[in-house]
């Protein structure tokens, strides 16, 4: 389980714990929507599980101590998913671990629906399921990043997740910094998993090899903000005169453990 780092003046180890207890409970209750959430679906799990062994795996290979990393997955219908959620086809709620994807089940076919109404039971078959393991993946990636909570008189809440800077909670205007370049670490980060893990996925999930690198070179998720983090590692490369894959490294284990010391290297550029 992820532990929480938190931030804020004159904290004492009683209010620490107070907040502590809170996300506890946060996470373990349950409001009307994902008390309506669908039931999950065989291939649903295995993307879930999946995804959340290549997370372990990341850990491991970066040298981070491999750790249980806890969050609660929700299926929600459409309608549901917009009102938590809004756009694309997953989100989650950093606070407390928790991670929405929309239902991408295809409509029942006719031959379908007529041996449902015999009760023989056909699992529904997902649309795009290489686009869904990459939504999955770039969620657990969230979910497993460095996490500050801040804590105020009044109120708590992520301060800091991975790259990005939130300030949600002591002021009456909620702004974030760096929320596109750490958007585009973490789907930059869930595509080379992707790609590097594309036999166990391909094995696991049941899709296929050319369906994986199709999505791989298709995606277009925050093509602006990667874009512009390429050539950040491309100019920190040749002022500091290292390999371009040595720059990306370090920000792709800066995501999981926090480490911000290489961002100087940006800022001398």
């Amino acid at each position: 389980m992820r532990e929480n780092n938190f931030v804020g003046k004159n904290l004492t180890e009683s209010t620490k714990i107070q907040v502590s207890n809170a996300i506890k409970e946060g996470i373990s209750s349950v409001n009307f929507i994902e008390a309506m959430a669908l039931k999950k679906i065989e291939q649903e799990e295995v993307l879930i599980d999946t995804s959340m062994e290549l997370i372990l795996n990341e850990l491991t290979r970066l040298g981070i101590p491999k750790k249980e990393i806890e969050r609660k997955v929700f299926v929600l219908k459409t309608e549901d998913f917009r009102k938590v959620i809004g756009s694309g086809r997953a989100g989650m709620r950093s606070i407390q671990n928790k991670i929405y994807i929309e239902d991408s089940r295809k409509n029942l076919t006719i031959l379908q629906k007529v041996l449902d109404h015999m009760n023989i039971k056909q699992e529904p078959v997902l649309r795009e399921k290489a686009a869904l393991f990459v939504a999955i993946l770039h969620e657990d990636i969230h979910n497993a990043s460095a996490q500050k909570v801040l804590i105020t008189d009044s109120n708590y809440g992520t301060y800091r997740l991975g790259y990005e800077n939130r300030n949600y909670i002591d002021t009456q205007i909620k702004h974030s910094h760096f929320e596109g370049f750490n958007e585009a670490v973490v789907q930059t980060t869930a595509l080379d998993i992707l790609q590097e893990n594309m036999e166990i996925v391909s094995k696991k999930c049941k899709i296929s090899e050319e369906e994986i690198l199709k999505e791989i070179k298709s995606d277009n998720s925050y093509i602006f903000q990667i874009t512009i983090l390429k050539s950040i590692i491309q100019v920190v490369a040749k002022h500091k005169k290292m390999d371009q894959k040595k720059v990306w490294g370090k920000i792709r284990r800066g995501q999981f453990t926090g480490e911000m010391m290489h961002l100087r290297d940006i800022e001398e550029t």
